[in-house]
């Protein structure tokens, strides 16, 4: 199967809760990445960056999801059900060693050497892919949009 367009980049900003998380608290339910599977298509996951606004730099599981499936509530204990993880397609960890401190903020990249890439595909006939997080340590407190998350993918051709 031949790639078609090299690289796109799409920039999501995670709605977040503004008080302080618990370690294995869902960070971010469920958050849409619209026109990601064009003329409904796979694409493959090639490079992500996380940029911390609130300069937190705790580590963090970015999960992609095959559905517009929530998976609880904000800032409460992360349990997803057994159909819940069903829809999760790849959980990418972002430890706290990952991220660099620019100063006011913090950033992270993952790219295909650092094992993230898979194929991104849609459960139903859907143009949109979803994104969620969870927090996988410390005791972070965010504003309500202080996570940034910027995915670079391959598309798929036929």
């Amino acid at each position: 199967m031949p790639l078609g367009t090299l690289l796109e980049r799409y920039a999501i900003t995670l709605s977040t809760d503004t008080s302080a998380y618990a370690s294995g608290d869902l960070l971010a339910d469920t958050q849409e990445v619209a026109n990601l599977y064009r003329d409904h298509r796979e694409c493959i996951l090639y490079d992500l960056k996380i940029v911390d606004e609130d300069d937190q730099g705790t580590a963090i599981n970015l999960l992609f999801l095959r559905s517009n499936t929530t998976l609880g509530t904000e800032n409460a204990a992360f349990a997803p059900t057994d159909a819940m993880s069903r829809e999760i397609i790849k959980k990418v960890v972002v430890a706290a060693g990952d991220w660099t401190d620019e100063g006011a903020y913090r950033s992270a990249y993952k790219s295909l050497a650092d094992g993230i890439g898979c194929v991104l595909a849609p459960s139903t006939d859907t143009t949109s892919g979803y994104i969620a997080a969870t927090c996988n340590s410390g005791t972070p407190t965010y504003t309500a949009s202080g996570i940034r998350v910027y995915i670079g993918i391959v598309r798929l051709e036929p």
